[in-house]
């Protein structure tokens, strides 16, 4: 779905039935598979969050993920682009649309 939507970044969440969010060691392993797997296409992930009862466990404020600062700061430029340009191709789309 990333792909799909030309993400430059993605998150992940999932819930821990228990209501303990505190990751599994499954749980560090899969994310870096996934940070990885997403490399690939050039996506990047930005956290995972584990959803447990009414608390959350972030993998990047924990550091399990790190994005350099400088990373962040042309993460977010790139963000910006891509929803400029989004906004330009929704707008075209709707335009051409309307002309059939």
């Amino acid at each position: 779905e990333a792909m799909r939507c030309n993400a430059v970044s993605a998150a992940v969440t999932h819930n821990h039935p228990s209501g303990d969010p505190l990751p599994s060691q499954d749980d560090i392993d899969l994310t870096g598979d996934i940070q990885q797997a997403l490399a690939m296409v050039e996506i990047r992930l930005v956290d995972h969050v584990i959803v447990g009862g009414h608390e959350t466990y972030s993998l990047k404020r924990s550091g399990y993920i790190e994005i350099p600062m400088e990373n962040e700061m042309h993460l977010a430029a790139e963000q910006n682009e891509m929803k400029r340009k989004t906004k330009w191709e929704n707008k075209k789309c709707r335009e051409d649309e309307n002309l059939l």
